[in-house]
């Protein structure tokens, strides 16, 4: 099944990627040239409570800047991640027409991988992958299985709605892109298993992220760590594109629809600037 993407509370961005965030879903936010996917601040699951504790995501934020992505992270848990070693997973990108099971068993998904400490990805060097088939590592970190079961776990709590519960930014658990994950044993998809490394990733503090304009505070995100990297975009990452970040134990998560810039082409950058150059010298000699 294909799906036709929008951007919430914008026109329409051109049209078929994996799918839309459906009724319930939190809004996308853009702000100084920033794309934000916010997750509801209080429902990341830790031991018998659910909301600001350790595992807690609260936002994901992607900058395009043509040839370049940034990403930023605002959560309690830090780059390497937290409390009993439970890391994040790898982050995945999707721009294709399927949701995200199927985009996996057809090795089609790029991926991110930005922790190597309590990393329990399939790849082992930091980097930009493509052609990747993605895995589940929660019965390795002690995780749920399904996402039937984590939503099962709300009736022990009154303080958070099924809807906060399961609201990871710009599309919700329940949304027909993670059909295929809702039952079943260990199903979760949030690592890299297989992939193609095509790139390197510089990883980047808050400070550095708040130079290019990165506002977290704008939208209540208030998160222990902020954090990010950034990456020259690999070839075939252009168009719609469904991305997504879930903790190993997949406590929580945060989802994000966005559209990725087609880079400039190199010979074209070369040639504009040999143009650049010609006219530099010609108005030195008209000075002279």
């Amino acid at each position: 099944m294909t799906f036709n993407i929008r951007r919430l509370g914008q026109i329409a961005v051109a049209a078929t990627v994996a799918l839309t965030a459906t009724a319930g879903a939190a809004k996308a936010e853009d702000y100084q040239g920033w794309d934000y996917a916010n997750s509801s601040f209080k429902n990341g699951v830790y031991g018998r409570s659910i909301g600001g504790n350790a595992f807690e995501m609260y936002s994901l934020a992607v900058k395009d800047l043509g040839d370049r992505m940034v990403v930023a992270i605002n959560s309690n848990l830090d780059q390497n991640g937290g409390k009993d070693n439970i890391a994040y997973g790898d982050m995945l990108f999707n721009f294709g027409t399927k949701g995200l099971k199927g985009a996996s068993d057809s090795s089609s998904l790029f991926g991110i991988k930005f922790q190597t400490l309590n990393s329990d990805s399939g790849v082992s060097q930091m980097g930009v992958y493509s052609g990747v088939k993605a895995k589940s590592v929660t019965a390795l970190n002690q995780g749920f299985s399904n996402f039937d079961q984590r939503t099962g776990y709300l009736p022990r709590y009154t303080t958070t709605s099924a809807t906060e519960l399961n609201n990871w930014g710009d599309l919700q658990t329940t949304d027909a892109y993670f059909d295929g994950m809702r039952s079943g044993s260990h199903v979760i998809l949030n690592s890299i298993e297989s992939g193609t490394r095509v790139g390197d990733i510089s990883m980047m503090n808050s400070t550095q992220l708040s130079s290019l304009g990165l506002n977290f505070g704008h939208f209540g995100a208030s998160g222990t760590q902020t954090f990010g990297f950034s990456f020259m975009k690999p070839k075939g990452f252009e168009g719609n594109y469904i991305s997504t970040l879930l903790a190993e134990c997949a406590n929580d998560g945060l989802a994000l629809v966005g559209n990725s810039r087609k880079a400039p082409e190199p010979l074209a950058l070369a040639g504009l600037a040999v143009v650049g150059g010609a006219l530099i010298r010609k108005r030195r000699a008209t000075r002279a």
